[in-house]
């Protein structure tokens, strides 16, 4: 509790709450102490905005409820998810991509074979440049300039599907 900044007693009795849960439900994929595990995905919470819009115990649990359901119904593990959202942490924000879409990209990456340190470089890459080069991105997916600037703004991760599609 202490390493993400988390003060007062009922704050920090529920952050011990949702790491013993995230613990029992995440430990044998994740590896790691209860402690270590709450943090990281404490740190992902607070990276992505739910810690500020749930409160650190329920972020936490949604978090590590979105992994492990991720997990459980695909072929991709709890860790690579994981590694996943860590690593596209800072652009995803930028763009406005949600944790779970994030969380369900990293799912979709690992169950098809692709290594996530290239799938996480590549997004990292590829999301800015939808930005600053609307107009060819927009040709790519078969839309007008507006619509895909649009699309973008209000969901990116419609926009980045198009763009595959249209590729």
């Amino acid at each position: 509790a202490g390493r993400l900044g988390i003060k007062g007693k009922e704050n920090i009795l529920g952050f011990v709450t949702s790491a013993d849960k995230a613990f029992v439900a995440l430990g044998d994929d994740l590896g790691g102490t209860a402690e270590e595990i709450a943090t990281s995905l404490g740190k992902i919470a607070g990276i992505y905005g739910d810690e500020q819009e749930f409160g650190i115990e329920e972020a936490i649990n949604k978090t590590g409820s979105a992994i492990n359901s991720l997990a459980s119904n695909s072929k991709a593990s709890a860790g690579d998810i994981l590694d996943f959202t860590n690593r596209m942490a800072g652009v995803s924000s930028q763009a406005n991509i949600s944790q779970t879409d994030i969380q369900a990209l990293g799912a979709m990456f690992a169950e098809s074979g692709q290594s996530i340190e290239v799938a996480s470089t590549t997004l990292n890459t590829l999301l800015p440049k939808l930005s600053e080069n609307q107009e060819k991105f927009a040709k790519t997916a078969g839309m007008t300039s507006e619509a895909f600037s649009e699309l973008l703004k209000n969901n990116p991760i419609e926009a980045l599907k198009a763009v595959a599609v249209g590729a």
